[in-house]
């Protein structure tokens, strides 16, 4: 429990009076039921926004900014430290595979990934 789950339960036991079970078990009651309420309207938009096409909602309403997406991480390290020729290893399972990259490599990937992307969302 810890120190200050000890020190809130003991804080909690002094400054209130306990409550009779029949008035809790009531509350009890209650707040199942306004939890259910919330958690059913909840999934309700959640479904009404993903048939509506609205599932991504940042990038809906233009919160979201366009980057150019890169197709693994070790892609976007390497465009990012500038690296003139990499070596990137994948693994998958047992599945191994390796490949040496150059700079200009790397940017053909990412543009060919971005409007593979963009062609897609049309």
């Amino acid at each position: 429990m810890g120190l200050i789950g000890h020190r809130l339960r003991r804080f909690i036991r002094s400054s209130f009076r306990p409550i009779q079970q029949s008035k809790a078990s009531t509350w009890d009651r209650r707040l199942g039921l306004l939890y259910i309420f919330f958690a059913w309207n909840a999934c309700g938009a959640v479904i009404y926004f993903a048939a509506t096409g609205r599932a991504d909602w940042a990038k809906y309403y233009g919160v979201k900014p366009e980057q150019d997406p890169d197709p693994s991480p070790a892609h976007f390290f390497a465009r990012k430290l500038g690296v003139e020729k990499s070596k990137i290893i994948n693994v998958k399972g047992f599945d191994y595979h390796s490949a040496e990259l150059t700079k200009q490599e790397l940017e053909k990937i990412a543009q060919d990934r971005s409007s593979k992307e963009k062609s897609t969302e049309m």
